[in-house]
């Protein structure tokens, strides 16, 4: 950054302008950066601050033409694709999000950044903005894959590679990055996360409860690896009777914050399918699965549900009761509280699971959260609208009788063909084994077209 920072330093220099005009890359990139500025800003008001940042955004993508993206610029193109899908992030754009992100990506893998024999031939310093750039890709796919539910568009062999060295944009290794140190744990983090999409929710023959428990043992070992800046004091197998709190983690500042969500939300996905597990085996019109196998399902649908407890009450801690440690983008938190929200509405429709939620905080203080959300980010009023509807109409079918698993498969099913894909593309995470998706009849929910129609997009 401190590389960055002097280029935009040498724009306000009056001596020797001919010399200092930078390129249009630069530019473009310098541009993106504004614009993900006004997003974040608390200090613009909502509506100026989307008009500048998406006149900036505007002035980054004539910079950057899309149809050149073959045409060089090496690293900085790339530097430049990923700052623009991260702004897109921020909108309602979501399809273009995912292609802006998608061409970063082919334009790595075209330069090689993917491949360590090609990245050692370069100077120490291009070296590590090439392996930077390469993880940033990465860290994208992953999340991606894991908010919109899309397949992940980079091999996983290439996920295996050499993490970045903790060294500034001069080359010196002696002065510490606390931003280099948050991203490097974030990206060993989303390693682990890569594969619970592979295994889970990206293949048809899904895994089963000895790959949960092999993935459950490598974020034990991620999370005894973490440095004191970002060790977090917490159980690591939460349990369910435990009253969930965050106030462990409230006194470390902001990236100890933010990595504390992003580990529950990758712990959530790595449980979620125990729920459709405990579901199956707790149906008498289901095939059941063996009395060890439900035994480790029952016990990771609590551990689901309690991570789940834990993740909107550390939000909603951060977000609506204590604001002076805010826990970065709203997209993420917003793809996090919906996520835990519906593992907690599927839990409801769970006989073997209701009665760890009984008492309603968490999903009050979800919706609370989403509704601060949805005022500065347009998909959270989608998420937001989504989970009112679940809130009314699961009271509708409790009030009726308990639900059936094997009868409501095959409707969730066939509702799943009545919304279409832009329904799927409008909910982040929503992809199966996705509760309550697996087991819950979504076709009688009224206005629900209305609501998210064929052609919704974010």
């Amino acid at each position: 950054m401190s590389s960055f920072r002097r280029e935009y330093e040498k724009l306000w220099q009056p001596e020797k302008p001919s010399s200092l005009s930078p390129d249009t890359l630069w530019l473009c990139t310098m541009n993106c950066v504004l614009a993900l500025a006004c997003v974040f800003s608390d200090r613009l008001g909502l509506d100026d601050s989307k008009d500048m940042a998406q006149t900036l955004y505007g002035q980054a993508r004539d910079l950057c033409p899309l149809d050149q993206i073959d045409q060089g610029g090496g690293v900085a193109r790339v530097q430049a694709l990923l700052l623009m899908g991260q702004y897109l992030q921020s909108t309602s754009e979501v399809n273009r999000c995912w292609n802006v992100f998608g061409m970063a990506i082919r334009v790595a893998q075209g330069m090689g950044l993917h491949l360590s024999e090609v990245n050692n031939r370069f100077p120490p310093l291009e070296r590590e903005l090439r392996k930077r750039c390469w993880c940033g890709c990465l860290v994208m796919d992953s999340v991606l894959a894991m908010t919109f539910g899309r397949p992940m568009m980079i091999a996983h062999e290439y996920y295996e590679m050499d993490l970045p060295v903790e060294v500034d944009g001069e080359g010196d290794t002696s002065r510490q990055q606390p931003g280099l140190l948050l991203f490097t744990h974030k990206l060993k983090l989303y390693l682990v996360l890569q594969r619970i999409l592979r295994t889970f929710y990206q293949t048809k023959d899904s895994g089963n409860c000895g790959s949960m428990a092999e993935l459950d043992r490598q974020l034990h070992a991620w999370q005894a690896q973490l440095p004191d800046a970002l060790r977090m004091d917490i159980d690591a197998s939460p349990s369910p009777n435990t009253p969930s709190t965050s106030s462990s983690v409230s006194s470390s500042g902001r990236p100890r914050h933010i990595l504390y969500a992003r580990y529950l939300a990758v712990r959530i996905m790595l449980t979620r399918p125990s729920l459709a597990m405990v579901a199956r085996s707790s149906s008498a019109d289901m095939p059941g699965i063996p009395p060890l196998e439900q035994s480790f399902a029952r016990s990771a649908a609590e551990t689901c549900i309690a991570t789940a407890k834990y993740l909107i009450d550390h939000i909603h801690t951060h977000l609506v009761m204590d604001t002076s440690t805010p826990l970065g983008a709203s997209w993420y938190n917003t793809h996090s509280v919906f996520s835990a929200s519906l593992v907690l509405f599927s839990a409801q429709t769970i006989p073997a699971l209701r009665h760890l939620v009984v008492e309603g905080r968490h999903w009050d203080d979800g919706i609370e959260v989403m509704r601060l959300l949805a005022r500065r980010f347009t998909p959270a009023q989608t998420c937001l609208s989504i989970m009112e509807s679940f809130h009314r109409h699961l009271h509708q079918h409790l009030a009726q009788g308990p639900i059936h698993a094997q009868q409501t498969t095959n409707l969730a099913a066939q509702r799943y063909d009545e919304i279409g894909v832009g329904f799927l593309s409008s909910v982040p995470g929503y992809f199966s084994p996705m509760p309550p998706g697996d087991w819950f009849d979504f076709s009688s929910f009224s206005g629900f077209d209305d609501a998210f129609g064929q052609d919704s997009r974010w």
